[in-house]
């Protein structure tokens, strides 16, 4: 195995968290926008249109984070 030193490692573990919590921040932000569809704050409408923009977070996060764990 080739030694990559400690920087390649720390920016893997960057990319890595970064992901996870751009993946959970955007779940949070649907369920959110859900629970004031459910309250009656806003329309279903609404709530499609404003989490229609985290698709691409929720969906691809996951795929930024397993690919960018470091292999020990």
């Amino acid at each position: 195995m080739y030694d990559t030193g400690w920087t390649v490692g720390a920016a893997a573990l960057f990319v890595h968290l970064a992901s996870l919590v751009l993946g959970f921040g955007a779940v949070l932000v649907a369920d959110h926008h859900a629970l004031l569809c459910l309250t009656g704050r806003c329309t279903l409408r609404d709530t499609l249109h404003s989490t229609a923009r985290l698709h691409v977070p929720i969906h691809q996060a996951p795929s930024w984070a397993m690919g960018s764990t470091p292999v020990r």
